[in-house]
């Protein structure tokens, strides 16, 4: 008896698991590894996305990742943990990672790109 009770409590404890919580396809597991303000949030999620790096237009050591979207507003990604590896002008890769968000981002002037996190980076 006790056998089939602590099968029925495991079951019940992996249905609800599984089916307990709604998982978001945009929110991270794990936290962020950028420094963003307290009050940030995760507005999309990038994945898999073929594109170029380029030399910042302001600043010689900034890279930025040009964002393939045409119908995006913001051209360029900021990423604020860029691989030394990818820092070469032209270089092409594939990336997945975050698009950050922030009360008051509207007003924000962004030199660098949109302010991105990456999760994933392929050199090809």
């Amino acid at each position: 008896m006790k056998i089939k009770k602590y099968t029925i409590s495991v079951l019940s404890y992996l249905l609800l698991g599984f089916c307990g919580c709604k998982k978001s396809d945009v929110i991270p597991i794990k936290s962020l590894s950028c420094d963003w303000p307290p009050n940030y949030s995760v507005e999309a999620k990038i994945v898999d996305i073929v594109t170029t790096v380029h030399q910042s237009f302001w600043e010689d050591t900034a890279y930025i990742i040009r964002n393939p979207s045409l119908t995006d507003t913001a051209p360029f990604w900021g990423a604020c943990n860029m691989p030394d590896k990818a820092k070469k002008d032209g270089i092409k890769v594939k990336v997945s990672g975050y698009i950050i968000t922030f009360p008051g981002i509207e007003g924000v002037q962004f030199k660098h790109g949109r302010p991105f996190e990456l999760i994933s980076i392929e050199y090809l």
